[in-house]
This record gives structure tokens, sequence and C-alpha cells, in this order.
């Protein structure tokens, strides 16, 4: 028959004794130029699609700005959705570029000295 747990036994907390956390051994994962690729085309996609929602977005609640920007007040042919789209998404792809680049540089950079 087990002993049964005595009084100063039980008035003893888990926080005052925690057992050991497990051993895990980090797992480094190399940067191939492949990951390097999909990662910059994955942000450029990313931020293109956002800068895209942006740009109709922007051409939605203030559809003037665009006619403004461009000085086509007037002109009845200047469709500011189109203007909104195509800025956002080029704009958003190069966001994209530019910060997916710095972000593998500094990777390159911070793992090069391991």
């Amino acid at each position: 028959m087990a002993p049964r747990p005595t009084v100063a036994a039980a008035r003893e907390h888990y926080w005052d004794n925690p057992p050991p956390p497990p051993k895990v051994e980090p797992v480094l994962q190399t940067l191939n130029v492949w990951s390097a690729l999909a990662f910059i085309v994955g942000t450029s996609a990313g931020f293109g699609f956002v800068g895209m929602l942006l740009g109709v977005a922007i051409a939605g609640f203030i559809p003037t700005y665009y006619r403004e920007i461009f000085g086509a007040v007037n002109d009845p042919s200047f469709e500011p959705y189109a203007v909104g789209l195509g800025l956002g998404l080029t704009q958003g792809i190069f966001c994209g570029l530019v910060s997916g680049s710095v972000v593998l540089i500094s990777v390159a950079i911070a793992s090069r000295r391991r």
C-alpha cells in the first residue's frame, strides 16, 4: 500500500520546484536559393495584393484624388478605379521586393556570423 501524502507535501506549490524544461535541439534550416526566391515572390504578391486593395479603396472613397493628381479633372474617359488598381499593384510589388530583399539580406548576414 502506497503511503499517504502528508499535509506538508500538499502545501508545496508546483511553481516552487518545477520540473526542468525538456531538452530541444534547435533545427536550423539553411536558406537556399529556391526558398529565398519563394520568399521574395510571396512578399511581392502579398504586398501587391494589399496595395491593389488600398488603391481601389482610395479610388472608391476619394474619387477625385487620382483625377487631381493626374490633372484629369474634366476628362470623362479617366477611370480612377483602374488607376488606383494599377498604381497600388505596382507600388505594392515594389515594396514587397524591397522588404523581402532586406529581410533576406539581414537573415543571410545574421546566419553567416554563426
